[in-house]
C-alpha cells in the first residue's frame, strides 16, 4: 500500500522547530546554537528549546555517559536506593519546612501534572466527598495538553470534542500586569470577587485550585504579583481547598529562586516539577505533597515506586550546578539585567508593558494600526534571527527566556542588538504608535 508523505521542499529541516525554520541547526553548546553554515546563534527561547540551564553541558552529558558504560540506562531504581535518597534529599533541603512533603517521582511531567490532580481526587475520596469535582484555574493558563489538563486551557478551545469525559473546570479572570500597570489594583480586585463569589455559591463543589505561580506561560510571559497569589490562596484555603502549584515551566531556578511559589506568604499543597530537573535531557516528573494531603492517602513508597536511573542522575547533577554556580544570586544579577535594558527600550513608541522576573523578561509590540501588527512582528523577529538572536515567535510578546548559562555579557549584547533593531525600525511600523511617556 503506498504511503503519501506531505512534505515541502522549501523548508528548511531544523532540529529544533521553535524558530519557523528561520534556521537549520545542526548542534547546539551552552547558550549558543549552530548552523551547518557555520553560523551561531544566541538562544533566548530556553522555554522551549528544550534546555534549563543550557544545550549539552558537559557535567550532565559526563554523569549520562558514564552511567551508560554500565548499562543503568536499562534499569529503574526503588525509592530506597542510596542515589534515589540523595536526590530526594536535596529537593528537600530546597523547601522551608523539610518534614512536611511527600516526594514522588514518575516517567516524565505529563504523568506528574495528571498524578497530582489524581491525588486530589484521592483526597476527597477518602473523605467521603465525591461530589467535589470542579476545579479552579486561571484564565489563559498553560497546562498542558494531556488529556487531564486540556480543560484547564481555557485560551486554546481545543478540547470541545472531549467535553463530556474532561474535568470540569470554572475559569476565573487573570489580573496580568506589568512595570507602571495603572490599573492593576482595579483588576485583582475584580479577580478577587469573582473567585470569592464563586467560592460562596459552589465550594462544596470544588474540588481545588491549579495554577502557574507568577508567570503564566500562553503566548509569551503574562505576569501576575505575589500579593494578588496571596490573597487568592488565603480566599482559598479558607474553604479547606487544595492548591497545585504546576512550575514546571518556572522550576528549577528560572524564577530567581528553586521554585516560584517560594516567593508566597502561603505555600500550595502540591507542587508539580518536570523535565527541567533533568535539564531536559531525561524525562522525568517530580510531585512534592504536602505529608497531610498523603496522610489522607494513606499512601507510603513501597517497592513499585520507581524512578528511571539516568533520570535520577541528570537531576541530581542539575541541582548541583544549580547550587554551585546558577544559584540565586546569578539569577538576581541576570533580572537587574532584565530591569535596567526593559525600562531603557520602555522609552520605544511601540514597546509597551514590559515585566520580569528571574532570567525572564517580556514586553509587548504593539502599533495602533492593527492592519499592521502582523507585518511588524514578521519584521521584528526576522531583524532577530538576521543579527544572530534566536527567539521564539509570539503573536505580540516578545519573550527573552534564555537557558541560565547565558552570560551576563551575553544578555546585554541581546539587548544591544534588540534596541538596535527597535531604532531602525521602518516609519511604516510607528507613525501610527503612541508613545509611552518617557521613563
Amino acid at each position: 500500500m503506498a504511503v503519501n508523505i506531505h512534505s515541502n521542499p522549501t523548508t528548511k529541516d531544523a532540529k529544533n522547530d521553535v524558530f519557523n525554520n528561520e534556521v537549520s541547526i545542526e548542534k547546539a553548546a551552552g547558550s549558543r546554537l549552530y548552523t551547518n553554515d557555520g553560523d551561531d546563534y544566541i538562544d533566548l527561547s530556553s522555554q522551549s528549546a528544550y534546555q534549563l540551564i543550557g544545550h549539552n553541558i558537559k557535567e550532565v552529558q559526563d554523569a549520562i555517559i558514564e552511567a551508560t558504560k554500565n548499562g543503568e540506562q536499562l534499569s529503574n531504581l526503588q525509592y530506597s536506593n542510596q542515589k534515589v535518597i540523595e536526590l530526594s534529599n536535596k529537593l528537600l533541603e530546597k523547601l522551608a519546612d523539610q518534614t512536611q512533603w511527600h516526594i514522588l517521582f514518575t516517567q516524565s511531567d505529563a504523568e506528574a501534572i495528571d498524578l497530582a490532580i489524581r491525588q486530589i481526587y484521592d483526597f476527597w475520596h477518602a473523605k467521603h466527598e465525591n461530589q467535589r469535582r470542579i476545579f479552579l484555574t486561571f484564565a489563559y493558563a498553560n497546562h498542558s495538553t494531556a488529556t487531564s489538563c486540556i480543560n484547564l486551557n481555557a485560551s486554546f478551545k481545543n478540547h470541545n470534542p472531549y467535553e463530556d469525559f474532561l474535568i470540569p473546570v470554572e475559569h476565573l479572570p487573570y489580573p496580568d500586569t506589568w512595570h507602571l500597570d495603572q490599573n492593576i489594583e482595579r483588576k485583582e480586585e475584580i479577580a478577587l470577587k469573582r473567585l470569592d463569589e464563586y467560592l460562596e455559591k459552589n465550594h462544596l463543589r470544588c474540588a481545588g485550585l491549579i495554577v502557574e505561580p507568577l508567570l503564566q506561560t500562553h503566548d509569551g510571559m503574562q505576569a501576575c504579583r505575589p500579593n494578588f497569589l496571596n490573597q487568592a490562596f488565603r480566599l482559598v484555603k479558607s474553604y479547606r481547598l487544595p492548591i497545585i502549584a504546576d512550575e514546571r515551566y518556572l522550576s528549577p531556578m528560572r524564577s530567581g529562586r528553586f521554585l516560584a511559589c517560594q516567593y508566597l506568604n502561603t505555600a500550595p499543597d502540591i507542587i508539580v516539577m518536570g523535565n527541567n530537573l533533568t535539564n531536559n535531557t531525561i524525562p522525568l516528573g517530580t510531585i512534592i505533597t504536602d505529608t497531610r494531603i498523603i496522610d489522607q492517602l494513606n499512601l507510603k513508597q513501597g517497592h513499585k515506586d520507581r524512578i528511571n536511573h539516568l533520570a535520577c542522575i541528570a537531576a541530581s547533577k542539575t541541582i548541583d550546578i544549580l547550587s554551585n554556580r546558577l544559584n540565586n544570586d546569578y539569577i538576581t544579577r541576570l533580572q537587574d539585567v532584565h530591569a535596567k535594558r526593559l525600562r531603557q527600550l520602555h522609552k520605544q513608541p511601540i514597546v509597551k508593558n514590559i515585566r520580569y522576573l528571574g532570567s525572564i523578561g517580556a514586553f509587548d509590540i504593539i502599533c495602533e494600526d492593527r492592519s499592521k501588527q502582523a507585518q511588524l512582528i514578521d519584521w521584528f523577529y526576522k531583524s532577530s534571527t538576521d543579527k544572530k538572536l534566536l527567539i521564539q515567535r509570539h503573536e505580540k510578546n516578545v519573550c527573552i527566556s534564555p537557558p541560565l548559562c547565558l552570560t551576563i555579557d551575553d544578555l546585554e549584547q541581546s539587548y544591544d542588538i534588540i534596541e538596535d533593531i527597535m531604532q531602525n525600525m521602518p516609519l511604516q511600523y510607528i507613525t501610527n504608535c503612541v508613545d509611552n511617556d518617557a521613563l
